[in-house]
C-alpha cells in the first residue's frame, strides 16, 4: 500500500548541514511544519546561533 503523503525524515533535534552564504555549516533542527523546516545555523564568528528557514530538500541529515 502506497501513502500519497510520506513522514518527514527530519524532526526536531536532528543535527544537519545547509548550504549558507555558498558554505556548508552545521544546525539543529527546532521545528517542522509541512515541507518547511526551521534550523538553528551555527555559524563561525557569530555571538549567538542564527535561525533559519529550509525546504526539507535543501538539508543534509547527519
Amino acid at each position: 500500500m502506497s501513502r500519497s503523503r510520506k513522514s518527514p525524515a527530519i524532526k526536531p533535534g536532528d543535527h544537519i548541514r545547509v548550504d549558507f552564504g555558498g558554505r556548508l555549516v552545521y544546525g539543529v533542527v527546532t521545528s517542522v511544519r509541512g515541507d518547511r523546516v526551521h534550523v538553528q545555523l551555527d555559524i563561525e564568528g557569530t555571538d549567538e546561533p542564527v535561525a533559519g528557514l529550509y525546504e526539507e530538500k535543501q538539508l543534509v541529515h547527519m
